[in-house]
């Protein structure tokens, strides 16, 4: 019988493993090896003060094994983006812009982090929040 045996996972490990006999290749066997990782985030402010008028950036850094979809709150509702240049969000790979910020946009940003997969589902989310000056 042949087996594979890994002490510990890492996401390096992922792809296809062949196992073979020491019998000149008359016996072997392949799998693909998937490997998962929980949703982390990486440690930004919680709380952020921006002048009036200003852009402001909202850092929310996500990694996981498959990389997590991320939505954005703000006071609890979803934000709506638009794909111009000139809308008041704009969701970056690494965050959230928010162009010419009021005093409307003082509150709580919530980045929210989705990842399914065949064994689990997960969801984390990072809150920061802003004020106005």
């Amino acid at each position: 019988q042949l087996k594979i045996v890994f002490a510990h996972i890492a996401l390096a490990d992922k792809g296809n493993w062949t196992c073979e006999a020491p019998d000149e290749g008359l016996h072997s066997k392949s799998l693909d090896l998937i490997v998962y990782q929980k949703i982390t985030f990486t440690e930004n402010a919680t709380v952020m003060t921006v002048k009036e008028g200003d852009k402001a950036t909202i850092l929310c850094e996500v990694k996981g094994e498959p990389q997590p979809n991320v939505t954005w709150h703000f006071n609890g509702q979803p934000i709506s983006t638009g794909a111009a240049d000139d809308s008041k969000f704009r969701i970056l790979a690494d965050g959230l812009l928010i162009n010419k910020v009021t005093q409307n946009d003082t509150g709580e940003y919530a980045c929210r982090a989705y990842q399914v997969n065949s064994i689990a589902s997960d969801m984390q989310e990072r809150t920061v929040l802003m004020k106005i000056e």
